[in-house]
């Protein structure tokens, strides 16, 4: 496998390697993660956005809000809808991401975020 990266400077350099070793870039989880909160917000109906909320995290890490079991499970759909179109090392962290709001509805409280 043949790699080519065109840099300006050390600290992009940098960035492109942890990028590499990670197999995610961050501006792509993002915009997956964004995708993801939308298509949920549709599906729950939450127009002003205050049942749902996703974010992405550093390279690899997401962070959820959400009200209610309802919330979860759209988020989840979401995320499914989602998943044959993603890159394999997001579609890793998607999946992983899905485990975690199943435990989650399974201990619902009314703090609910991971």
């Amino acid at each position: 496998m043949k790699i080519k990266i065109k840099l300006a400077g050390l600290d992009e350099l940098k960035s492109k390697f942890k990028m590499l070793r990670s197999g995610v870039d961050s501006s792509t989880l993002e915009a997956w993660t964004n995708a993801i909160q939308e298509t949920a917000k549709e599906i729950c109906n939450d127009v002003n956005g205050s049942r749902i909320k996703l974010k992405a995290i550093n390279n690899e890490n997401l962070h959820a809000e959400f009200a209610d079991k309802i919330s979860i499970d759209c988020i989840i759909k979401s995320i499914e809808a989602y998943l044959n179109s993603m890159p394999s090392p997001t579609k890793e962290i998607y999946k992983k991401f899905i485990v975690d709001l199943e435990k989650k509805k399974k201990i619902f409280n009314t703090d609910a975020s991971i």
